[in-house]
């Protein structure tokens, strides 16, 4: 009997220095900075240059065209603490030429990857990973990103981001749940919501619209309001009740101010008709003097911006719950 449980204690100690082995073979390392993180699930990766980049296969938006593959340069964006044996590491691919050379344009929307690493003894390994889970971002930028509370037992992963065109640029959240080994899109139609807008290089009329109290009605010239890109200034904070168990309710405060126009006809000034008349008269010229013509303009009102925006959570997605932004779409 004691022979047998003497062999049987070999055996668990050979068991366990073998998955000791097992576990020590594998790539890993001891540091959690980016360059660290990267060398461990890109081997020889450089911040910069030919060594930043990979290619991959791209999923073209015609499902019956063939795959072709992408060259992007790599940059990590988050690194994000799951618990004390676990963290995340999320990077960011802009499309580059094989120098490393970014190829982007003001639509062009960078790939984000999510790497997982659990910690044996005092070493990270790679455990997971979900590549090109989004595209999002302009410019070739993902924009801003920070993991935030889901609830009380779960993180999420919040992406800011600003675009500008025909004349708006526009504020943008887009929300991913970190699961165990995968990331979960968690807005209505996994697209993002818009959380604020400004007029791109508003005129000194608009500016000064703006700066006037709601109510206040003005003239705006022609050259001076754009309907399709407006007047605005409109900001927006968000927040996320993570209290529970579950993810509660998604508000998004907005507030500022906002220019309303319609376009009206001007008839010319009856005083300034009867002036000219009566200055023709005296230099001894033939009545009538030409008549001022009739002109366009915007008839404008300042108006305030105070509203809210919910989105409440079902089966494991957000779905808009009240309210709407307060601009129409481009």
């Amino acid at each position: 009997m004691v022979g047998l449980r003497t062999a049987l204690g070999l055996l668990c100690l050979l068991c366990t220095l073998t998955a000791c082995s097992r576990f020590s073979s594998e790539p890993h390392t001891v540091r959690t900075d980016p360059e660290a993180l990267m060398n461990l699930i890109r081997p020889g990766w450089q911040p910069a240059g030919p060594d930043s980049t990979i290619e991959r296969p791209q999923t073209p938006a015609d499902a019956s065209a063939p795959a072709t593959l992408e060259r992007l340069s790599l940059h990590p964006v988050l690194i994000s603490p799951l618990s004390t044996t676990r963290m995340l590491l999320v990077v960011a691919g802009t499309p580059a030429d094989a120098d490393g050379v970014m190829q982007t344009s003001d639509d062009t929307q960078a790939s984000l990857d999510a790497y997982w690493f659990g910690k044996r003894g005092n070493r990270w390994y790679r455990i997971g990973a979900h590549e090109d889970f989004a595209r999002t971002g302009f410019g070739g930028s993902p924009g801003e990103l920070r993991s935030i509370d889901l609830d009380n037992r779960h993180k999420a992963l919040a992406v800011e981001n600003t675009s500008c065109r025909l004349g708006r640029c526009s504020r943008w959240l887009n929300l991913f749940a970190i699961g165990v080994a995968r990331m979960q899109p968690l807005l209505p139609a996994a697209a993002p919501v818009q959380i604020g807008a400004d007029t791109e290089s508003p005129g000194e009329r608009c500016r000064a619209m703006l700066r006037m109290r709601a109510g206040t009605r003005g003239r705006m010239a022609l050259d001076e309001f754009s309907p399709r890109a407006g007047c605005h200034s409109i900001s927006g904070r968000w927040y996320l009740d993570a209290s529970g168990n579950e993810p509660g309710e998604l508000a998004i405060n907005l507030s500022g101010k906002r220019v309303t126009a319609r376009r009206v006809t001007v008839e010319p000034d009856e005083a300034e008709v009867d002036r000219r008349i009566e200055e023709a008269i005296e230099r001894g010229g033939e009545c009538c003097a030409p008549i001022p013509p009739v002109r366009e303009e915007y008839l404008a009102t300042v108006n305030t911006v105070n509203t809210q925006i919910s989105f409440r959570f079902v089966e494991g997605r957000y779905e808009a719950a009240h309210g709407s932004f307060p601009l129409p779409p481009l």
